[in-house]
């Protein structure tokens, strides 16, 4: 839809006030809904004042259409807005949207608050706090086997509130999301929403020894292996062997990766293509090396020694050349070991 005009959109704000009539308020939302869609509306939306406005709309004497369609423009508002995802919170949209996950309502109303709460915290560890409520109802949602457009929006809302956030990854494996996690690593998973499983594994690993003894004893050893290979995306197996980095740092985990047979994939990936999916590789293979001397070996007769030959030739972007380096140093025996 092209962009509005600000006169347009303050009059439509104007329509969701208490005052307007029932129809006139479903009215503005659904053309709201569709204005939103447009990057170039969603900063004018909000100076027009309309986030205050669309907060009340989620309050529960709301219908349940009125309150989908104010958490979806609210969710298009902070999807690729920083600052608005700061304005959504300060007008108190959290508590709501996080309510929204706990009601026994049509899917769409699941959908809409989660994938609103999944914009609202991203990149943002203030409202990663504020939103932590929301833990327990989308682990809810993720193991009572939400339909598929739920999954999509739930899982990235988990994996955004478990960044760098200690707190919120206890919470997130004590409510039980990590099997349903694990489980979404499976071949018969979208590809999207399975890479987006991956990567909120990724973050719930991430120094974290109780979720990695969970995503291991929860089967993702044997499931990652394959996503390593040429049956992935690259992108999915950078997400891959960022999971095995992780978890390798926990011994027993890490032997039982290597004989799942992680390294041959890994040394694969480092052939030129991806250079984040080499990166990745080069920083997985270093854990392996580091679990055990034994692997080491392994990973040079595996060929990994000429294909960090070619990561270092000039011209390659210097992360790539680092990550090189620091592999060669490892399986050379003058790096550190741990």
């Amino acid at each position: 839809m092209p962009p509005a005009s600000k006169k347009r959109l303050r009059a439509l704000t104007n329509q969701l006030g208490a005052s307007a009539r029932p129809q006139q308020q479903c009215a503005a939302l659904a053309e709201i809904v569709k204005l939103s869609k447009n990057g170039a509306n969603t900063l004018l939306i909000a100076a027009v004042g309309a986030v205050p406005r669309l907060v009340q709309l989620l309050r529960p004497e709301s219908s349940t259409s009125v309150q989908i369609d104010a958490a979806e423009i609210l969710s298009s508002l902070a999807e690729d807005q920083p600052e608005l995802r700061v304005t959504i919170a300060a007008a108190g949209a959290i508590p709501p949207l996080v309510r929204l996950l706990g009601l026994e309502d049509p899917s769409v109303m699941h959908e809409s608050a989660a994938g609103a709460l999944g914009n609202v915290t991203f990149q943002s560890a203030q409202n990663r706090v504020a939103a932590a409520g929301a833990i327990p109802p989308l682990a809810l949602l993720l193991r009572s086997g939400a339909p598929p457009g739920v999954q999509c929006c739930v899982v990235p809302t988990l994996m955004n509130l478990a960044a760098n956030n200690a707190a919120n990854k206890t919470a997130i494996g004590a409510a039980g999301a990590i099997p349903s996690l694990v489980d979404l690593l499976r071949p018969r998973t979208e590809p999207v929403l399975q890479k987006d499983s991956a990567l909120a594994l990724v973050n719930l690993s991430a120094g974290d020894a109780l979720n990695m003894a969970a995503i291991a004893a929860s089967g993702a050893v044997s499931l990652l292996v394959p996503l390593l290979g040429p049956g992935s995306l690259a992108g999915m197996q950078c997400t891959a062997a960022n999971l095995v980095q992780n978890l390798v740092s926990d011994l027993p985990i890490g032997v039982d990766i290597v004989a799942a047979g992680c390294i041959p994939p890994l040394v694969e990936l480092l052939r030129p293509g991806s250079s984040y999916a080499q990166v990745a590789a080069a920083g997985a293979l270093q854990n392996v090396a580091k679990c055990a001397a034994a692997n080491r070996g392994r990973i040079v007769a595996a060929g990994a020694l000429p294909r960090l030959g070619d990561m270092l030739k000039p011209g390659h972007p210097a992360s790539l050349r680092r990550a090189a380096v620091e592999l060669w140093l490892v399986l050379t025996s003058i790096g550190a070991y741990y």
